[in-house]
C-alpha cells in the first residue's frame, strides 16, 4: 500500500490531479464490469452447491471526506484532491483483488444466504476500519483527518440493475455524510423518497423566495428573573401558496447540501433589516435580534462575509449592535482558525456573535476562550437534563464554566416552570422556549412585543 501511495503521489506531481482522476475513473469502470461478471459467476457456483441458494453481493461505496484545520484554503484543497484520487484508485484496486478470487466470491455469496443487511454491515465495518488504519500514517503526515462514509445496499431483487444498486448504496452513504460524515448506513426504500423530496425542495426554492413563500418568524428571548423580553431570534419558515407549511428540518438540509442555504440566510437577514428599519422609522425601540448563518458561509475562508453583512446593515440604516450573528458549534469545530478571523472582523464592525447549539458538537471551553463570541446558546438537549435530578448539578456547573468564559449564556428549549425555577436558582439570566413563547410570524411579533 505504501508503494502504491508513493507511485500515485509521483503520478500526481508529474501529470497533475486531472491525470490521476482519469486513471482512477478508468479503474472504477473496469471494477464495475469485473464486479458484474464475477457476481454472475459466483451465483452460478453457489447454485451448484445449493440449488435454492440465491443471493448477490451487495455493493457499497466508500468516500473519504478530509479536513485540514491548520492549513490554508489552497493547501486544504490540494490535500483533499490528492488523497481523494489516491483513495479512489486504491479502493478500486482492492475491489479487483477481492473479486479476482472467484472461490472467495462464491463463499461470500453463500454466506449471505438468509442474512440481513445489518449482519453484513458488521463485516463492512471491519473492512473500513482496516482501511482507515492503513492510511492513518499518510494522513497524519499531511495534518488531515479521515472520515469514511459507507453505504450498503442489500439486494432483495436478483434482477435489479447494477446502476440502481449502486445508486441505492450511494444514497445511504450520503445520509452518513449529512449526519456527521463517518460511519455505515444500510439503504432503506424511504431514503429514495427523501432524496426525491430534496430534489423538489431545491428545484422550487428560488421561485418560492421570489414569490414570498419564505417567511421570517421570531422567537423572543427572555430575562429569566424579570420574565421580560430582551431580544429575539429570527427563523425561516416556508409557507406555500396552497397553505402547506414546510418546516426547516425538511428544507434546510437539502439547501445546505447544495449550497443554496447561503441565499436563504441572506434573504432572512435582509427581511429582518427591512423590518427593523420600519420599526426605527416608527420610533419604536430596537433590541438585539439574532439570525443564523450556515457553515456554508464560512467555506472558502468566509471571504467577504463580514463585509457583506456590514454593507447591508448600512444600507438599511441599522447599527450592527442590534444584529447578533449565530453560528453553530459544528462550524467552530471544523474551521477554528478561519472562523476566528471572520468573527474578529465582525466584532470590529460592531456585530454581536453567538455560538448556537453548544453541547451538540465536540468543541471545548478552550476553543470558546479563543473565539470572539459574546453569547453561547446551550442546546435544548442540555436543558432537558434538568428533568433528571442526578444531572442537574452537571447542567449548573457546565453553565457556570461557560459563563466564566463568555459574557452571556442562553438556555434554549425551556418548556416547564420547573426548568425555569432551577435555572433562576443557579443564577442564569437568559433563556428562550415554549414556556415563554413559540416562534411566531414577524407581523404577529410586532403587534405583540414592539
Amino acid at each position: 500500500m505504501e508503494l502504491q501511495i508513493q507511485d500515485l503521489v509521483s503520478s500526481i506531481k508529474k501529470d497533475g490531479i486531472e491525470s490521476a482522476n482519469r486513471e482512477a475513473a478508468q479503474i472504477l469502470a473496469e471494477a464495475k464490469a469485473q464486479a458484474e461478471k464475477i457476481v454472475a459467476d459466483a451465483r452460478s457456483e453457489a447454485d451448484k452447491l445449493r440449488a435454492d441458494a440465491q443471493a448477490e453481493i451487495g455493493v457499497f461505496k466508500a468516500s473519504a471526506q478530509l479536513s485540514a484545520e491548520q492549513a490554508k484554503r489552497d493547501a486544504v484543497l490540494a490535500f483533499r484532491q490528492e488523497i481523494g484520487a489516491e483513495l479512489t484508485k486504491l479502493l478500486a484496486q482492492d475491489t479487483h483483488k477481492a473479486l479476482d478470487d472467484k472461490a472467495l466470491a462464491a463463499l461470500i455469496t453463500a454466506a449471505l444466504q438468509g442474512e440481513d443487511a445489518s449482519a453484513y454491515a458488521a463485516e463492512v465495518a471491519s473492512v473500513t476500519d482496516a482501511l482507515k488504519s492503513e492510511l492513518a500514517g499518510e494522513l497524519k503526515a499531511a495534518s488531515g483527518t479521515l472520515r469514511l462514509s459507507v453505504g450498503i445496499c442489500h439486494i432483495e431483487n436478483l434482477n435489479e440493475k447494477f446502476d440502481t444498486i449502486l445508486e441505492s448504496a450511494n444514497l445511504a452513504r450520503k445520509l452518513v455524510k449529512e449526519q456527521g460524515g463517518s460511519g455505515i448506513c444500510v439503504y432503506k426504500e424511504e431514503m429514495r423518497a427523501k432524496r426525491d423530496d430534496a430534489i423538489q425542495i431545491t428545484g422550487r426554492f428560488y421561485g418560492a423566495m421570489q414569490q414570498g413563500e419564505l417567511e421570517v418568524y421570531l422567537q423572543p428571548k427572555f430575562n429569566l428573573e424579570e420574565r421580560k423580553i430582551y431580544g429575539a431570534e429570527a427563523l425561516a419558515r416556508w409557507r406555500t401558496k396552497t397553505g402547506e407549511m414546510i418546516m426547516p428540518g425538511r428544507f434546510v438540509p437539502p439547501l445546505e447540501n447544495i449550497g443554496y442555504v447561503v441565499d436563504l440566510d441572506f434573504y432572512i437577514y435582509e427581511q429582518l433589516l427591512r423590518a427593523m428599519k420600519r420599526w426605527k422609522k416608527a420610533g419604536k425601540e430596537l433590541f438585539t435580534i439574532s439570525t443564523n448563518f450556515s457553515r456554508r458561509n464560512f467555506e472558502s475562508g468566509g471571504k467577504n462575509f463580514a463585509g457583506r453583512l456590514k454593507r447591508m446593515a448600512d444600507h438599511y440604516g441599522i447599527d450592527p449592535k442590534y444584529i447578533e450573528v449565530e453560528v453553530t458549534e459544528s462550524v467552530v469545530v471544523e474551521n477554528v482558525d478561519e472562523l476566528k478571523r471572520v468573527l474578529s472582523e465582525l466584532e470590529k464592525f460592531g456585530f454581536r456573535i453567538a455560538i448556537d447549539d453548544f453541547g451538540t458538537g465536540y468543541s471545548s471551553l478552550g476553543v470558546l476562550l479563543e473565539i470572539p463570541a459574546d453569547v453561547v446558546k446551550i442546546d435544548k438537549s442540555f436543558t432537558d437534563r434538568i428533568n433528571l435530578k442526578e444531572q442537574r448539578n452537571f447542567v449548573s456547573q457546565m453553565g457556570n464554566f461557560i459563563h466564566s468564559a463568555k459574557e452571556e449564556v442562553i438556555f434554549e428549549g425551556i418548556e416547564t416552570e420547573e426548568q425555569l425555577q432551577f435555572l433562576r436558582g443557579c443564577g442564569f439570566l437568559y433563556g428562550q422556549g415554549y414556556l415563554f413563547d413559540r416562534p411566531i410570524p414577524l407581523e404577529e411579533f410586532e403587534r405583540k412585543y414592539m
